[in-house]
């Protein structure tokens, strides 16, 4: 029986990246540098698309860090929507090559072992980034570059000292300058000491000035202040209150109230089951606009659980990464999980929803559901009741 009208809408969204390629394989290959002042040889590392679309195309690792994976700002970009947008990386230590995982979604794999922590690349080792192989091949020598001897220079000759620019005019002007001075100095001393003219000195005078007598001002009498004394009235007893006795207050018992306990719940967006892995470009969102909490299952056309995921009353979840298929959405609500059992224990209703949700990916969009588990205004899909015993298992 139907009973509820959800919004379902299907979105298609551009992949920006552009020129998605569904396969590709790389390969590996190592080489010589070219020095600049003096010999050195350097090793190059080279990675070749081995299949896929672009098949044969190289690209060089000259950093100390080479970024892989499918967004355009990668030093290694890979049109394969598998990939993630930032996949994996190479650092550069010497001659040496290190490869490591970037946290992507399929994971990044060394001789068909996942990567946990960085590992040592080596010529014949083979990667595998979602569906694309790298294969590292034998390395070729490029040529060495030396640098020609150095060129002698001769040294600049001494310059030789100049001639001496001075003639004896000069010598004989500077001579006689150097004469008058000493005349005309000695003719000074002898006039200060012979019979010049005395000069008087005027002495300078001093006046005294008399002192102008000051008035000495009058004694001013000072005032007297006579103290008047005031009359302070006796204060007055005032009796003391006697003592009223304080009543005895007896409690009365109160019984406490029964505390009840809290439902229990799962934090919002928990995946309580993921059979497969999300390596997709789908997307599905839902929302719960219920006052109960939810459990979404999607399952394949046979009802073979793919995942459960966990959605808090009045929350949203998005689940990204899902296959291209055809699937169906099972949901349940209610309050107090119980982990144990996989079920609600309080207000547990089952609910399938009637339509089903195609994933399409292309090389430029991929599909995007969005669902309310609520009842809306202009619906566009409507949901049956389930068993509880044929519900799919959600553990």
């Amino acid at each position: 029986m139907a009973n509820t009208c959800p919004l379902v809408q299907w979105v298609p969204f551009v992949n920006l990246d552009g020129n998605l390629d569904a396969s590709t394989g790389v390969a590996l290959s190592r080489g010589w540098r070219i020095g600049q002042s003096h010999t050195e040889i350097t090793d190059i590392m080279k990675l070749r698309v081995q299949a896929g679309l672009n098949a044969g195309q190289e690209f060089e690792i000259m950093q100390l860090v080479t970024t892989i994976g499918r967004a355009p700002d990668n030093t290694i970009v890979l049109p394969d929507p598998t990939v993630s947008r930032h996949h994996a990386r190479v650092d550069r230590q010497g001659n040496a090559f290190i490869i490591s995982d970037l946290g992507s979604t399929s994971g990044t794999w060394l001789n068909g072992a996942r990567l946990t922590v960085p590992q040592w690349l080596r010529e014949g080792d083979t990667l595998t980034l979602g569906r694309t192989t790298l294969v590292a091949l034998p390395s070729v020598p490029a040529p060495v570059f030396v640098s020609p001897p150095p060129v002698p220079i001769s040294p600049m000759p001494a310059r030789p000292p100049a001639a001496s620019s001075r003639s004896p005019i000069m010598v004989v002007v500077a001579l006689i300058g150097v004469l008058g001075v000493i005349l005309l100095g000695l003719a000074v001393v002898l006039f200060l000491r012979g019979g010049g003219t005395n000069l008087a000195m005027a002495q300078p005078t001093v006046t005294v000035l008399a002192p102008t007598p000051v008035p000495v001002p009058s004694d001013t009498p000072v005032p007297t202040v006579t103290l008047i004394p005031t009359a302070t009235p006796t204060p007055t007893q005032t009796p003391l209150p006697t003592n009223t006795p304080t009543p005895t207050l007896t409690p009365t018992p109160t019984a406490s109230p029964t505390a009840t306990p809290l439902p229990r719940r799962l934090s919002n967006g928990t995946f309580i089951k993921e059979a497969v892995p999300r390596d997709g470009e789908g997307v599905l969102e839902v929302d719960n606009g219920n006052d109960l909490d939810a459990v979404a299952v999607m399952t394949t056309l046979t009802d073979t659980p793919i995942f459960s995921v966990y959605v808090q009353a009045r929350s949203r979840f998005k689940v990204e990464g899902i296959r291209d298929g055809t699937y169906k959405l099972f949901f349940m609500l209610g309050e107090d999980w119980d982990s144990a059992t996989g079920r609600f224990t309080r207000k547990a209703r089952y609910q399938v929803v009637e339509d089903t949700f195609p994933y399409t990916t292309t090389f430029t969009t991929a599909t995007l559901w969005r669902i309310t588990l609520h009842t809306v205004v202009g619906g566009t899909t409507r949901t049956d009741h389930v068993d509880p015993s044929k519900f799919p298992p959600v553990k």
